[in-house]
């Protein structure tokens, strides 16, 4: 099935954004499920917003955007690409509904109901890691707030994610 991911990415800092769309898009490549057939980059937007340390002062801010139109073999390989990947917005291109049949009843969902969804959920995913970076950064910080007390206290936590990659089915 083919389907159009969005990437939105914003920094402070307009010379690092075309670093960070080529790790998206080197890390995407990886993905053990997809084919990607075109990718359309937006040229970087300026804007200013407010300091949320300090009103009265604004902050420019640059945002950029890139589009992959890429192939999926099933349905769950698209579940799994955005459960990893978490991109801004989802559209599934190829596809009509999706049904789900209970014993009480069947349920329909057509193509605009399936992309809403798929976004939403998506969305859930950014916003869950944006709390977890902000528990992360947290508590770095205590813990080296902790370390001039009781050097010994704060062990780092190893955590490593298991993505479905190209390179793991690979012949040895």
């Amino acid at each position: 099935m083919k389907a159009k991911f969005t990437f939105e990415v914003t920094s402070d800092k307009k010379e690092i954004l075309p670093q960070i769309f080529e790790n998206i898009e080197k890390n995407i490549k990886e993905f053990k499920y997809i084919k990607i057939l075109s990718e359309e980059k937006g040229e970087p937007l300026e804007r200013e917003i407010q300091d949320p340390n300090n009103p009265n002062v604004k902050i420019k801010i640059y945002t950029a955007y890139i589009n992959i139109l890429a192939e999926l073999e099933e349905f769950d390989h698209l579940l799994d690409f955005i459960l990893w990947y978490a991109p801004s917005r989802v559209e599934v291109e190829d596809i009509k509904e999706i049904k789900i049949i209970t014993k009480e009843k069947e349920i329909k969902y057509n193509k605009e109901k399936v992309n809403i969804l798929l976004s939403q959920i998506s969305k859930r995913i950014i916003d869950i890691s944006i709390l977890l970076s902000t528990i992360m950064v947290q508590n770095r910080i205590l813990g080296e707030r902790l370390k001039k007390y009781e050097p010994d206290a704060v062990k780092p936590i190893e955590f490593k994610l298991n993505l479905p990659t190209k390179e793991k089915d690979q012949p040895k």
